[in-house]
């Protein structure tokens, strides 16, 4: 038997000797439990769970069942406990993508696209735009912009002082490339003039300049 539930979920493929049952989330239920768990445990708890639920480790979702069960046991956040296995496994995949979150909010760079719209494609190994994109919304409150997991095409959103997570699978090809690709006339030949023009041939390092 397998069960499918959430945004993102693997595609469980075809076997021929297990039923797939597709469950849908239960946001009541999420936000007893998050909440059962930030008083338990504080939420620093929820947020690596979060942190774990949003990375590409396939074992992740066995890692959450074992941690939220030994957590909601204790009655306390057992994050400190390294000689349990399951912890120091959630505590290596929290390390990984709070790292990954970190390193993006770094280096995005958003494209203007018009007016006071704003476009960033990213490819992350998490599903983080969650994370990123609220980041961006509170430093830039009067600009519209997204942010773009071209990877799962879905996107962060803000305009307005509103914001979301939009699943683009559905937009036609054609504008989701123009969106990519259409940025304001000048900005790249001008970041290229302004490298040329500070550059050093004579200490130039490639290798330096890539990471």
């Amino acid at each position: 038997r397998i069960v499918v539930t959430g945004r993102g979920t693997e595609d469980p493929g075809t076997d021929l000797f297990a039923d797939v049952v597709r469950v849908p989330t239960n946001a009541a239920a999420a936000g007893h439990l998050r909440d059962r768990i930030a008083a338990g445990a504080g939420v620093a708890e929820v947020e690596t769970l979060m942190f774990v639920f949003a990375s590409a480790a396939p074992d992740r979702h066995h890692l959450l069942l074992a941690y939220i069960a030994r957590t909601l046991a204790a009655g306390m956040s057992i994050a400190g406990d390294a000689a349990d296995p399951v912890v120091r496994a959630v505590r290596r995949i929290r390390d990984r993508v709070s790292l990954e979150v970190a390193r993006l909010l770094g280096f995005v760079r958003f494209r203007r696209i018009g007016g006071d719209r704003y476009y960033a494609p990213v490819r992350p190994d998490a599903d983080i735009v969650g994370f990123i994109g609220p980041h961006f919304a509170d430093r830039f409150p009067d600009q519209a912009l997204v942010v773009h997991d071209v990877g799962r095409d879905v996107a962060f959103w803000s305009a307005g002082g509103a914001r979301g997570i939009a699943d683009l699978a559905g937009p036609p090809r054609l504008p989701r490339e123009r969106l990519a690709k259409d940025i304001e006339p000048g900005i790249e030949d001008l970041w290229r003039a302004f490298f040329e023009q500070t550059a050093n041939p004579e200490r130039r390092n490639r290798r330096l300049q890539r990471k």
